[in-house]
């Protein structure tokens, strides 16, 4: 991700170091942040896999480019009235599923999103 948590200061001899170098690298990440140039490249776990083709009845297998298995995805564009649907997904491949009548043209999005569990319902 672009903003992170800033670096640690670490030790108080190194104060004049930290401020120049350090804390300064990660304020103008904060400020790209802050001033609208994030992008899902470089500030999400995710890849985008474009005009895959997947006809009626169809599996198509993509290979998973983020090394952990994908939570979430998002068909970004799609040409045809197909119904997509997940099939399997492992570290290695991601498959979907057209259980339409028709071809489909689609780009989609995977995304692995960390769930964070606070303990309250």
């Amino acid at each position: 991700m672009i903003v992170e948590n800033p670096p640690r200061l670490p030790s108080k001899e190194g104060i004049s170091k930290y401020v120049q170098s350090d804390l300064f690298a990660w304020l103008k990440n904060l400020v790209t942040g802050i001033n609208g140039r994030l992008n899902f490249n470089n500030n999400f776990n995710s890849f985008v896999v474009n005009d895959v083709e997947i006809a009626a009845g169809a599996t198509a297998v993509i290979d998973n480019q983020l090394g952990v298995i994908p939570n979430e995805r998002y068909i970004v564009r799609q040409t045809g009235n197909g119904v997509i649907t997940d099939g399997d997904w492992t570290v290695d491949a991601l498959e979907l599923v057209n259980n339409g009548a028709v071809t489909v043209v689609i780009s989609v999005r995977f995304f692995y999103v960390n769930q964070f569990t606070t303990g309250r319902n």
